[in-house]
């Protein structure tokens, strides 16, 4: 069985932070976002933070979001 996708794992991996994206079909937005400004703890997982609703699209409101590791730096 793999490993749970935890912020501490991902922070071990380099992974700094995520592109959440905003699945209501009418907006789509998404940006990226660090774990620092989310608030997250190392022992968090991924897949958790989308289900509980815990994040919302800064355009719509919506909390329907999908959250996806960035694997390298962004850009800037």
């Amino acid at each position: 069985m793999p490993p749970k996708l935890t912020i501490s794992l991902l922070r071990s991996e380099g992974v700094r932070g995520a592109w959440v994206h905003c699945m209501n079909m009418r907006c789509r937005n998404y940006a990226y976002i660090t774990w620092e400004r989310m608030r997250v703890r190392g022992t968090e997982e991924v897949r958790d933070m989308e289900t509980r609703g815990r994040l919302r699209c800064s355009v719509c409101g919506s909390r329907e979001v999908r959250i996806r590791p960035y694997w390298t730096q962004p850009p800037g």
